[in-house]
């Protein structure tokens, strides 16, 4: 079931804050809130309803998004990015905006702003930092924060109620366990997601190019043609060829890496050379980050793809984080669908869209 209906939220007391989930009460002053149950939002340990009130319809959901809205959010991509957004860049930065916003509504309409023992604890800090009066105790110095508003634009506290809405939300979409055929359909979906990339063990002879200098390529070239006139097999004469090269922080042979951890360990020109060597001779040399290398592959081991009953808790993890995904996305359409979201044009105009 989705949202059915949703109003701007009004100010909840601490006394009118809904408290037992299988018994909605009936705040005053708040205005029609939901008829239906609001399943999106389930806290933890049972259902969250929305009290409705007999009396005047409330006016929908307004988020405005003024000028100086649009200035911070630039000025902050542009501390981030060190250039300004461009138009595209703009619209997400805004639209994120007005996302927040209305999820901070919802937050708010259900008394999270004043249940909240985290948001509780910033309000304090805040106040006493600016009033650090000892007299006053912390229920003293959180009505006097609330009183102020202290807790309508903070940003931990905003923070903390997006947080919440959206765990409630991924804890929804985490409700059910994925079928068989939901797993299989978003594995073969997604299969490359899931490869087991191409692997290839090697033994490698190392020369150095701080102790070689200039002569690293032609000292390489003439270590690959030894080895490969002795015949020295390092399967067999493994220490014999160790003493062929220079010291290397890695052992001499390596095990079964795939090219990307071939290219994190050694450098992205090794992965990339020893990528098409043939199997049971010595190839080279192949440059790295730290020299060249005279190089015999051992095996390689082609691209797999596992099969679901292999990769079950990895495929419902990426299953459910969709799901989260397209929840949120679902709650934000309905919201934005039923509010009155008011943006700044550039001629610093406000535009309506509803």
């Amino acid at each position: 079931m989705e949202l059915t209906h949703l109003v701007h939220p009004q100010p909840v007391t601490d006394n009118e804050a809904s408290t037992t989930p299988s018994r909605p009460q009936r705040p005053r002053g708040i205005g029609r809130l939901l008829r239906s149950p609001l399943l999106h939002f389930i806290a933890i340990g049972g259902l969250l309803y929305v009290a409705t009130s007999e009396g005047r319809e409330a006016p929908p959901p307004l988020v405005v998004v003024t000028s100086e809205d649009v200035a911070n959010l630039a000025g902050q991509w542009k501390r981030n990015t060190g250039r300004a957004p461009n138009e595209e860049e703009r619209g997400r930065l805004i639209g994120q905006f007005v996302d927040d916003a209305l999820l901070i509504q919802v937050a708010r309409s259900l008394g999270w702003d004043r249940d909240d023992t985290v948001v509780h604890r910033r309000l304090i800090q805040n106040l006493r930092f600016l009033d650090a009066a000892p007299d006053k105790t912390d229920d003293q110095v959180l009505k006097e924060a609330y009183a102020l508003n202290m807790h309508q634009n903070d940003i931990v506290v905003r923070r903390r109620l997006l947080e919440r809405v959206r765990l409630v939300i991924a804890d929804r979409a985490r409700s059910r366990t994925p079928t068989d055929e939901e797993l299989q359909t978003y594995l073969d979906a997604n299969r490359k997601d899931f490869v087991q990339p191409s692997r290839a063990r090697m033994t490698q002879v190392y020369l150095s190019r701080d102790r070689r200098g200039a002569a690293l390529h032609d000292d390489a070239l003439m270590l690959v043609e030894k080895l490969v006139t002795s015949g020295l097999d390092p399967s067999h004469n493994l220490e014999e060829i160790i003493q062929l090269g220079d010291p290397f922080l890695l052992q001499p042979q390596l095990p079964l890496w795939s090219k990307r951890r071939l290219g994190e360990r050694l450098g992205p020109s090794f992965a990339e050379g020893a990528a098409g060597l043939p199997l049971g001779q010595w190839s080279g040399p192949v440059a790295s980050s730290y020299g060249e290398h005279a190089v015999w592959v051992h095996e390689r081991i082609a691209d797999e793809y596992p099969p679901l009953a292999e990769i079950r808790d990895k495929v419902t993890a990426e299953v459910h984080r969709k799901w989260e995904k397209e929840a949120l996305q679902r709650t934000l359409d309905q919201l934005r669908s039923q509010a009155t979201i008011e943006i700044a044009s550039a001629a610093d105009e406000s535009t309506s869209a509803q």
